[in-house]
């Protein structure tokens, strides 16, 4: 069997219009009604031959990873699978409950500040400044993601810094 491509249709390629493809010619004089069935009206499924496909390279898939970039996708997983258990423990000892939730919701749910400030009933700015901290006279203050990296970096010096992965 022949590998598949599938490619975007063309603008003058059948329509699927209630389970019957409706063909337009080029010349667009006219409609014709055709009983055939397309598994996706969006796709053209296209043979071909496998010569013509070992003349492309891996290496120019836009999908395509080194050895190294599998490498450091794999110490990055496995420093982060590392590293979650003790964020969990900390986030119950440094961090306040309204900290506590909002880090919880930002990075553990992925909702934008804006989400969280109206689920909460606070501003966004507010939101920012429990996760971040603010500056005041040229120091940051406060800000639940310091305050993790300030005790981690108590607890465990060294262990955690941040894996090379580009």
């Amino acid at each position: 069997m022949q590998p598949c491509f599938f490619l975007p249709r063309h603008p003058l390629s059948a329509e699927v219009i209630g389970g019957v493809g409706l063909s337009r010619s080029y010349n667009k004089s006219q409609n014709r009604l055709s009983r055939r069935t397309k598994f996706n009206p969006d796709f053209w499924e296209v043979r071909v031959d496998q010569n013509i496909l070992e003349r492309f390279s891996l290496e120019q898939n836009p999908h395509y990873e080194t050895e190294e970039d599998v490498q450091a996708r794999f110490r990055q997983r496995e420093w982060t699978s590392r590293l979650i258990p003790l964020v969990l423990k900390l986030m119950d000892e440094v961090l306040t409950s309204r900290q506590r939730e909002i880090v919880h919701l930002y990075f553990f749910r992925k909702m934008t500040e804006h989400e969280i400030s109206q689920q909460l009933g606070i501003s966004v700015p507010s939101v920012s400044q429990h996760l971040f901290g603010k500056s005041r006279g040229g120091k940051m203050v406060g800000g639940a993601i310091p305050k993790l990296r300030k005790k981690l970096a108590q607890v465990h010096p060294g262990e955690f810094e941040i894996p090379d992965c580009q």
